[in-house]
């Protein structure tokens, strides 16, 4: 939909006429697409609202504890728990519920599909196969890269 979101440093949100979020307090983090907002609550908790014939309900993340980031994809959300996995709530219209095996995640993304950042520098990609989708994510390849010289400019300055 074509809304905006915005999150407010008392810990509430601000949105242009796109969902109930009157009761949202403690917020840390937000997260929106088109079919929906997602929250992430200062105890690790998640809420959200959106479009319930899609899948985007507060019962699709009711139970979610220790989340520290949260991603909303195309009717769907991924929440990264403070262990480094991965859950998924929502429809698997492009395969992206393949996250359940993923460990040592520091950061997600999701659109189409997930994208997951691990502790080496490496990523985990799930969704679309399709190559054309795949080669989008070019820059993350990147993001070991830069990772990596950043280290090895930290170690040429000891």
């Amino acid at each position: 939909g074509d809304y905006a979101v915005g999150l407010k440093s008392d810990g509430t949100i601000i949105t242009t006429d796109y969902g109930d979020v009157s009761g949202w307090r403690d917020i840390v983090a937000i997260a929106a697409s088109q079919s929906h907002i997602v929250g992430l609550r200062s105890d690790g908790t998640v809420v959200t609202t959106g479009y319930p014939e899609e899948g985007m309900s507060d019962a699709d993340v009711y139970g979610w504890q220790d989340i520290v980031a949260v991603a909303a994809g195309d009717n769907f959300t991924v929440g990264l728990k403070s262990d480094g996995t991965v859950l998924f709530s929502g429809k698997n219209s492009n395969g992206q519920l393949k996250v359940s095996d993923w460990e040592d995640i520091i950061a997600i993304a999701a659109g189409y599909d997930v994208v997951g950042l691990k502790s080496d520098g490496s990523f985990v990609f799930t969704g679309p196969t399709d190559y054309r989708y795949v080669q989008d994510y070019h820059f993350v390849i990147d993001w070991r890269y830069f990772s990596y010289q950043t280290e090895e400019k930290d170690a040429d300055e000891k």
